[in-house]
């Protein structure tokens, strides 16, 4: 039977993806070994299902139709773009969002989960993070770091660090929540919507 690669977002609105593009050129420029998100394809992750069988796309719209009913669009600022999990372990760039904004999606995804529990759809137990994944880096600049003399661990983070704008506060509305199909290529991720719940005004 066929599969597919899914995973349920709260989407970004265009503004806020346009605002992260400029922020990030110094970023790119700074460290072009990292392999950047795309922009359209900038999300916040609710629940990541992986590999589920294609009809089960309905059940899962189903889902998320009804956890999103009465819902309010969440209002949400993008706080900073740091390196994490920490400068001590750089993996990634991501973009932080305000406490509130984080709650309330912490609270939208627990709710998705026991709805997915109780139409038996499984998903990757890992807590919400309230974090916009920006861009990943290399696995052999993971690994050089990783064996690396403390000293130069620390001019290594220090290196990309100084690319990093400054703290600048994006406000935006979020609107939509996603169900969508990933395809893993060569070139990157391609995400392609098949379920989109509006959240009421």
């Amino acid at each position: 039977m066929p599969t597919l690669r899914l995973f349920i977002a709260a989407d970004l609105p265009p503004l806020a993806k346009d605002t992260l593009e400029r922020l990030l050129e110094p970023v790119r420029s700074g460290f072009p070994l990292a392999r950047f998100v795309e922009t359209e394809n900038l999300h916040l992750t609710l629940a990541f299902l992986g590999w589920q069988e294609e009809a089960s796309v309905a059940t899962v719209s189903d889902v998320v139709a009804d956890t999103c009913l009465n819902v309010s669009a969440i209002s949400a600022t993008l706080t900073d773009i740091r390196i994490a999990p920490s400068l001590a372990a750089p993996r990634m760039f991501w973009c932080s969002i305000d406490r509130d904004a984080e709650n309330k999606l912490n609270t939208l995804s627990r709710r998705l989960r026991r709805n997915l529990d109780d139409v038996r759809i499984s998903y990757d137990l890992k807590d919400f993070r309230g974090h916009i994944t920006l861009a990943r880096f290399p696995d052999e600049w993971q690994r050089q770091f990783r064996t690396a003399p403390a000293p130069q661990r620390k001019q290594m983070a220090e290196a990309i660090a100084w690319t990093l704008p400054p703290s600048r506060s994006i406000s935006f509305s979020i609107n939509t929540v996603t169900l969508f199909r990933s395809d893993l290529r060569p070139d990157g991720p391609v995400y392609t919507p098949l379920f989109v719940q509006t959240l009421a005004p």
